[in-house]
C-alpha cells in the first residue's frame, strides 16, 4: 500500500507534469495578439492575486484570468493579451505591455500576429525570477548576435 507522502508526492508530480505538458503545447500554437481590459482582481484563499480580463476576438468577447505576480494592474488598465489562434479562450494577458491612455490604438477585427511597435516602447521588465528573466533572454541574445 502506497503511503499518503508517497501519493501527496505523486499528485504533485503529475500536477507539475500536466502544468509542463499545457505550457509545451501553448507555446508551440500559432498566436494572435490583440488589447485587453482588466475587469476585476481577486485573491484566493492562501493565494496570489488573480487579473480577470476581457478582450474581443473577431467580433466575440472572451474573459479570463491569469496570475497577476509583482505586476500593478488596476481595474480598466489596458494590456496586450496573447491567445492561442485556434483557441482564443486560452489566452494570457501580458502585464509586462501595459497600454497608456495616451496611446491611441485599436486592434484589428483578426488581431495582430506580433505585438505592436508602438506598444513595445511601453514594455515593463519580466518580474519573474526575480527579475533574472530579461537578463537571461538578453544575456541569451547577445550571445546568439555572435
Amino acid at each position: 500500500m502506497i503511503s499518503e507522502r508517497k501519493k501527496a508526492v505523486l499528485i504533485l508530480l503529475a500536477c507539475y507534469l500536466l502544468y509542463f505538458l499545457w505550457e509545451y503545447n501553448y507555446n508551440r500554437s500559432p498566436k494572435k495578439y490583440t488589447t485587453g481590459v482588466v475587469t476585476n482582481i481577486t485573491t484566493g484563499f492562501k493565494s496570489d492575486s488573480n487579473v480577470e480580463y476581457q478582450f474581443i476576438y473577431l467580433g466575440k468577447v472572451y474573459n479570463s484570468r491569469f496570475g497577476k505576480g509583482d505586476y500593478s494592474a488596476k481595474i480598466g488598465d489596458s494590456f496586450i493579451v496573447e491567445f492561442e489562434e485556434k483557441k482564443p479562450k486560452n489566452s494570457r494577458i501580458i502585464l509586462y505591455y501595459p497600454i497608456p491612455d495616451s496611446l491611441n490604438i485599436s486592434p484589428p477585427r483578426n488581431g495582430w500576429s506580433e505585438i505592436p511597435t508602438e506598444v513595445e516602447m511601453y514594455r515593463k521588465s519580466r518580474t519573474q525570477i526575480f527579475g533574472l528573466y530579461d537578463r537571461l533572454i538578453k544575456f541569451k541574445a547577445d550571445q546568439n548576435k555572435r
